[in-house]
């Protein structure tokens, strides 16, 4: 990444990469790379801000991001991040194929659109 990531973003990108629900605190700080204190501060941040559930068994505690707006705006930023980090050979197609997937899509959005007013009209 090429920008300079806050704690709790590194928490973010430790689950985006490893593709789990949920992680125990060891594997969150091999990945973040944070010292123990700094990990455990945004952890906490992170629970008070209910962003993150905090399961603890025997000898570990799991932590699983909460589904929500803010995971998914910051795992859609480091998708475009990813994007805009490949080689231009790859990233033009790939640019161009979205651009026809959000024609495809409003298409479709308004079809359903006007098949729902026709329904509204009927009842």
């Amino acid at each position: 990444m090429e920008e300079k990531l806050s704690p709790v973003d590194k928490v973010y990108f430790a689950f985006y990469q490893s593709k789990k629900k949920s992680m125990y605190f060891n594997e969150i700080r091999d990945k973040t790379k944070m010292s123990i204190s700094s990990l455990q501060n945004a952890l906490l941040k992170m629970e008070k801000l209910k962003q993150v559930n905090k399961v603890k068994e025997k000898g570990n505690t799991f932590y699983s991001l909460v589904v929500g707006e803010v995971k998914s705006l910051i795992f859609t930023k480091l998708d475009l991040q990813k994007l805009n980090s490949l080689n231009i050979n790859v990233k033009v197609p790939l640019n161009e194929f979205v651009a026809v997937l959000d024609k495809v899509a409003f298409v479709f959005y308004l079809v359903l659109l006007r098949e729902s007013k026709k329904k509204r009209e009927v009842i």
